[in-house]
């Protein structure tokens, strides 16, 4: 396995050298990229390199072969970076679902096959119907603002709905609509999400949960529905059992459509799950929870390094535009 790895990241730098030689000749550039002065491979280090070289670049043309194989070698450095935090990222995640797949029963199972050591001596985990675990479900699903007489905008309030609502995030980068106070009041009829209710997709896409954030308010919009749960539920454990393949796939059997999946409220009462006191719950999913922490914190510096390497190259590559202006 390690000769291939090696030979595997062989093959990525000579695509990325490549890649990098062919940004330069068409910039009019000819010259080829070989490995020599290598840097350390530190980000800072990397930064460091190619901002002093892009700085003096704004003075100059690129003339020199030389500078350009240092700076493509750079780049090449920064394409390992960002590789390897990928792979930190998805060991990661890996990882979590082999921990998941541990702790929740699947089967005819009645205990885990993973378990704190607190709780061996605690009952079986109990078999329940997944809407027995809830006090209420909120569905405003036919509900529009066109129907209330009124339009999106003129507020701030977010409104949940299936194209924003991620496992364990909102994506404010998909569709998001805002409200106004007053659609808010006539949509939720005065009925609130709080802090740690789940909202749940019901079609398209089938199955994503979150935890709602924060105290603030939120409309419950299309294709979501939002679960309030019974107080010997801990929201952070029902959720992680949601998000597993044991749930997903029951959830996915109990479905129609073939190309839109979707569930209805009828057909969800039929799910079962197993679960244990509230007390070994709470345990579990602070376990499971420092895994996402760690899963989100290590996300944000892939997308940073990514945000970060096209900064640098809009840069690089915008001084031949100025020279030729």
């Amino acid at each position: 396995m390690g000769l291939i790895a090696v030979a595997q990241a062989a093959c990525i730098r000579a695509r990325t050298a490549r890649k990098w030689r062919s940004r330069f000749q068409l910039l009019g550039l000819d010259g080829s990229i070989d490995q020599i002065s290598r840097p350390m491979r530190t980000r800072s280090t990397i930064d460091g390199h190619l901002i002093e070289r892009i700085e003096r670049l704004r003075r100059i043309r690129i003339s020199s072969i030389e500078e350009q194989i240092k700076i493509a070698d750079c780049f090449t450095l920064l394409d390992e970076v960002i590789a390897a935090q990928g792979q930190k990222m998805e060991m990661l995640k890996t990882y979590k679902r082999g921990l998941m797949q541990q702790f929740f029963l699947r089967g005819s199972e009645t205990i885990p096959r993973l378990w704190f050591p607190e709780f061996r001596d605690t009952p079986e985990w109990e078999e329940k119907r997944f809407y027995d675990l809830l006090d209420g479900v909120l569905d405003f699903r036919g509900r529009t603002p066109k129907k209330l007489g009124m339009s999106w905008g003129f507020g701030e309030i977010i409104s949940f709905s299936a194209n924003n609502v991620k496992n364990g995030f909102i994506d404010y980068a998909a569709e998001c609509y805002l409200g106004s106070e007053k659609l808010y009041s006539r949509w939720m009829g005065g009925i609130n999400l709080k802090k740690s209710d789940i909202v749940f997709t019901m079609e398209a896409p089938l199955g994503n949960a979150l935890l709602v954030p924060g105290t603030r308010k939120y409309i419950l919009s299309q294709r979501v529905v939002a679960f309030k749960t019974k107080s010997s539920i801990a929201n952070e454990f029902l959720i992680q059992l949601i998000w597993s393949e044991e749930f997903q796939n029951a959830v996915d059997l109990l479905a129609t459509g073939s190309t839109v999946r979707e569930i209805s409220q009828k057909a969800l009462q039929g799910v079962l799950v197993t679960l244990p006191d509230k007390s070994e719950q709470q345990r579990i999913a602070q376990c499971l929870s420092s895994w996402d922490a760690q899963i989100i914190s290590e996300s944000e510096k892939f997308d940073s390094l990514k945000t970060h390497k096209k900064g640098l190259t809009q840069k690089l590559f915008s001084t031949q535009n100025e020279d030729t202006v």
